[in-house]
């Protein structure tokens, strides 16, 4: 498996994969993407294996160059279980850490039980810490943002 930046091509498969990640992840137009992949080489990220696209995140660098925000991550459906996820995130550490960057935040819908444990499992891994440092409620659901001091 390869993990690349997302490019034009890589688009409508990542759309795909974020549907089925509904209704914790949500699919935009493809000009957003678009645009992250130009902006955001390094943080968004797709996972390929023999030209099939497996997974992405979405990682933005903040204004003030502080931190990394997490803003998307899924795996296609038929490939969950196999760590694609984590290796994304995995990368994005690094390539925050390149940066300078020492610390991530991410938002996670309090529901979404295994995005939380798997995020939990690598800050353990990592040897870090994970706080809570706001909720947001509203519009039918409920995201904590957590911050992962790398």
């Amino acid at each position: 498996m390869n993990i690349r930046g997302l490019q034009d091509g890589d688009i409508k498969a990542v759309r795909e994969i974020l549907a089925q990640g509904e209704p914790f992840v949500a699919s935009y137009q493809n000009y957003i993407y678009w645009m992250l992949g130009r902006n955001f080489p390094s943080t968004c990220l797709v996972a390929e294996k023999n030209g099939r696209i497996l997974g992405y995140i979405g990682a933005l660098l903040s204004a003030e160059k502080q931190t990394v925000f997490v803003w998307q991550i899924a795996v296609k459906s038929d490939e969950r279980g196999r760590q694609i996820g984590r290796r994304l995130l995995e990368n994005v550490v690094i390539a925050a850490k390149n940066m300078g960057i020492t610390q991530l935040e991410i938002g996670i819908n309090d529901e979404n039980i295994i995005c939380r444990c798997m995020v939990e499992k690598l800050v353990q891994d990592l040897e870090s810490t994970i706080t809570e440092k706001e909720k947001y409620k509203g519009e039918g659901f409920c995201e904590r943002v957590y911050r992962i001091l790398i």
